[in-house]
């Protein structure tokens, strides 16, 4: 069966230092604002009015001591409408619920894009 037991998605990301992508991040991050996110609640579509708000905390790691749990650590993210959380979740077929968030390293990024 299509997507047969896959309950939730989350999509995380991180970024810090931006090797010279400034512009296509702060583009990125432009374009996201006023847009619904585009997440899956109970296993139907439910765009939401959430972009920059309800941060949560990501381990961006699979155990402690491993390599990104020592360099990255866990980080907060945000909401935002990436499409991924609403294509891939509708194509899995998942039943429960997709997140996306950002976040940014420094953190005074992250404050300020929330006050926007």
């Amino acid at each position: 069966e299509h997507g047969a037991g896959i309950k939730d998605l989350d999509f995380a990301y991180f970024t810090a230092g931006l090797g010279g992508s400034g512009a296509v991040n702060l583009l990125i991050t432009n374009l996201g604002f006023g847009e619904p996110v585009p997440v899956f609640r109970d296993g139907k579509y439910a765009p939401q009015m959430i972009a920059g708000a309800e941060s949560r905390s990501v381990p961006f790691f699979i155990k402690d001591g491993d390599a990104a749990c020592d360099l990255v650590g866990e980080r907060d993210v945000w909401p935002w409408p990436f499409p991924e959380a609403g294509t891939v979740a509708e194509h899995l077929g998942i039943s429960g619920n997709s997140s996306t968030g950002m976040g940014t390293a420094p953190g005074i990024w992250n404050t300020i894009l929330v006050a926007l």
